[in-house]
């Protein structure tokens, strides 16, 4: 069925491997979706502190990234889709642990530690799996088509885990959730993956990260440090949202409405970066990007909310849909995995280093104004990205 879809969107016809990939995206993305919004509130709502949240946070990336090389060597062991199988039972097991942590506030401190493995295990092989199997010619089109199958499932989502939460609390959001999770696994086998095992070596990952070089260049790490925004918007803004509203459901419905207003217009970017324009769209999105940061904070009503969160994801597309484009093209020229080993760690470096700001920021001046200036400032970051039309 996506076979079809992809081909009357795209006009080109799409590999079984990447077919098999959207399937199992499709299907963790709904779950995701129903959890992702929330998932900082729960936190929040337990100790009451935006920097105890960020803490949570910078301990999983954190371990991120220095798992992440042995993500890599998992990968070109076993192979990227049974790697996405085995990241599963840890992605549930940590909802399992984060519902305790109000009762046992200790489990605060294990719950970074096994999502930090969920995600050392699942986007190393995740993306890797795409760039392999992926065509260089529809690049940015195929990209597009995830991140549109994403905001497309994600619609679903946010209404749902609001109106769950409503309804039956955070224990039912988290077990429906997992066991979602637990069938984003099956599309994948439902032929064999065609793999050969190579050598993938950690101390040679930690090197190309310290001492970068060829493809692996200092101007890319300089780059990655954009992510760190992503970062203040997964973790704050939600929370934001949360007390400028007040309501699960109309917060999930709020975000619902964002995402299906911005669904198109991702396609839109994809084509514009195959026709060679991810250069122009990159530069113009980081700048008002970094705009809607600064000004979001004189909007805290449900309208402005409303707003800013559209064009933020509007905008925030325009930047990370030529970033997955550039990660995936850059990868042929010394390896896939490697590569993306190297922007994974990146990204985990570039929200270590904004928690930390964050942190810092947040100890003298308990703003959200100072948050979502630290957050346009590390946007600009993505100005350095070596993407060319």
């Amino acid at each position: 069925m996506l076979q079809s879809i992809h081909k009357n969107i795209f006009m080109f016809p799409v590999r079984r491997e990447i077919s098999e990939l959207y399937v199992s995206i499709a299907i963790k993305a709904l779950a995701c979706s129903m959890i992702a919004v929330f998932e900082p509130v729960f936190l929040y709502k337990i100790f009451n502190s935006i920097e105890r949240v960020v803490f949570f946070y910078l301990i999983v990336y954190l371990a991120n990234f220095f798992l992440l090389p042995l993500g890599g060597k998992l990968a070109s062991k076993c192979g990227f889709e049974h790697c996405i199988m085995y990241s599963i039972p840890f992605v549930i097991i940590y909802l399992f642990i984060l519902y305790q942590i109000k009762s046992h506030h200790a489990l605060y401190w294990i719950a970074p530690l096994i999502l930090a493995s969920y995600k050392t295990i699942y986007w190393p092989a995740q993306h890797t799996d795409m760039a392999h199997y992926g065509n260089s010619r529809q690049r940015g089109a195929e990209v597009s088509f995830y991140y549109f199958l994403n905001a497309v499932i994600n619609i679903i989502g946010p209404l749902a885990g609001g109106f769950i939460i409503a309804f039956f609390g955070f224990k039912a959001l988290f077990a429906i959730a997992s066991a979602i999770l637990f069938m984003s696994a099956i599309p994948l086998f439902t032929s064999n993956e065609k793999f050969e095992a190579q050598d993938f070596s950690y101390v040679k990952a930690m090197k190309r990260f310290f001492k970068p070089y060829a493809t692996y260049t200092r101007r890319a790490e300089i780059a990655f440090l954009g992510l760190g925004a992503d970062f203040i918007g997964m973790i704050c803004w939600p929370i934001f949202i949360f007390l400028v509203i007040g309501d699960y459901r109309i917060m999930g419905a709020l975000v619902t409405l964002s995402l299906l207003v911005t669904a198109i217009a991702t396609l839109l970017i994809g084509k514009a970066i195959d026709k060679r324009k991810g250069d122009m769209i990159l530069k113009g999105s980081v700048i008002l990007y970094f705009f809607i940061w600064i000004f979001r904070y004189f909007f805290p009503t449900t309208a402005g909310v409303f707003a800013v969160d559209f064009l933020d994801r509007n905008f925030g597309n325009g930047i990370f849909l030529p970033f997955r484009t550039y990660t995936f093209e850059e990868g042929k020229k010394r390896g896939h995995l490697k590569f993306i080993v190297f922007s994974e760690m990146g990204l985990a470096f570039a929200k270590v280093l904004a928690a930390a700001v964050l942190l810092l920021a947040l100890h003298y001046i308990n703003s959200w104004f100072v948050i979502f200036f630290i957050a346009g400032v590390f946007s600009l970051f993505f100005l350095f990205l070596p993407v060319t039309n």
